[in-house]
């Protein structure tokens, strides 16, 4: 087997698993290997845990976001990390 990505008419990209005599181009009717679903995660709640972040970290100028980019980094890590590993975890369970 081989593993193939792809972008659909959306402009996301895939993965697939195909057959070693397959031609790339099946990949779309190939076995998927992509992520979870990221539109099942609450966007709106990453977006206010997004917003406290930057407030608790003092980023609310450009100034202090150029300056501190590893607080940024941090901020944006702390409001989506642990629900994406959520969100791996429940399509563990679920497949």
């Amino acid at each position: 087997m081989k593993l193939v990505q792809w972008r659909d008419s959306q402009g996301y990209f895939h993965l697939s698993l195909l057959r070693e005599d397959d031609h790339d181009s099946d990949a779309p009717q190939g076995l998927p290997q992509d992520p979870p679903d990221l539109s099942t995660i609450d966007w709106k709640a990453v977006m206010q845990d997004l917003h406290n972040e930057l407030v608790v970290r003092r980023l609310v100028t450009l100034d202090d976001v150029t300056k501190s980019q590893s607080a940024l980094t941090a901020a944006i890590l702390a409001s989506l990390k642990q629900r994406l590993i959520a969100l791996y975890r429940d399509a563990k369970m679920g497949g």
